[in-house]
């Protein structure tokens, strides 16, 4: 078979650049590798399963015995026919090998069923790896996309606010540019209110008196009251402030007209 399989791939591979094994019942076996051959086409020719890449076509013949070994062609019950099919470089199926090979000591009906089970489960069990691997290769790829989309969106929001920024400050400086004031700050609005307030309440205000004069106040009061100078002359605490304002102001200039009499000092005494 070796020498049969190998004679058949020098003289139907001139034009081909991959082949599909498969093993299993004779009605339709499964596919159990996909072998590219010095790289002629990508994976994407075999989605659903994970190619075996090689660099020679002696290189394609070793990895399909290992295959048909592995997959147990010959030996394992259900598995008597193998078939190699060869692909050109656009993916159409060329030639095809096949060959069926009984199983020695097959099990027979009712001799042992736990074997025949025990074969079943190992087949699901490599269907479910395959189908395991074309479900993770179909959710990295959901995933990818999902970042691919959220990178896009956070690009465009960006730009948004790049631009929004942008068009705020030309508006700015052409209002800058054409003098136009900008609004004054609140804050500032109520610290001018609370200043005026204070202000008006010691400074007149429009239609309000003039603050009264202290001096023409006292003069009044004086003319008024005259017992009230008396008590103020008489008062100690009045004297020694007047006396303090004469001391701090300097000696007292006399106008004519407005003499003032120093009080009466007594005579000193005569020396002996």
């Amino acid at each position: 078979m070796p020498a049969d399989l190998q004679e058949w791939l020098e003289n139907n591979t001139r034009e081909a650049t991959s082949v599909r094994v498969r093993v299993g019942e004779r009605a339709n076996p499964s596919t159990v590798a996909c072998i590219i051959v010095a790289g002629a086409i990508g994976d994407e020719k075999f989605p659903s399963y994970d190619p075996i890449h090689v660099d020679s076509w002696e290189e394609c013949h070793d990895a399909i015995l290992q295959t048909l070994e592995g997959a147990g062609w010959g030996v394992e019950p259900g598995q008597e026919c193998a078939r190699v099919h060869v692909y050109g470089d656009t993916g159409q199926q060329q030639k095809t090998w096949s060959r069926v090979r009984q199983v020695e000591n097959a099990v027979t009906a009712g001799v042992d069923t736990s074997v025949l089970l025990s074969q079943e489960l190992i087949r699901m069990a490599g269907e479910l790896r395959r189908s395991f691997g074309v479900v993770c290769g179909a959710l990295a790829d959901q995933s990818q996309g999902r970042e691919d989309a959220i990178t896009e969106m956070i690009h465009a929001h960006r730009a948004q606010i790049e631009s929004q920024a942008h068009a705020e400050l030309v508006q700015v400086l052409a209002e800058s540019e054409a003098g136009v004031e900008e609004p004054t700050d609140p804050l500032q609005n109520a610290a001018a209110g609370i200043l005026q307030g204070i202000a008006g309440q010691f400074l007149p205000g429009p239609g309000q008196p003039p603050p009264i004069n202290v001096r023409e106040l006292v003069l009044s009061t004086l003319k008024s009251d005259p017992a009230l100078v008396s008590e103020l002359m008489a008062d100690p605490e009045v004297l020694a402030a007047l006396s303090e304002s004469v001391e701090a102001e300097g000696p007292l200039d006399i106008e004519p007209g407005n003499d003032v009499i120093p009080p009466e000092t007594p005579p000193s005494p005569m020396p002996e």
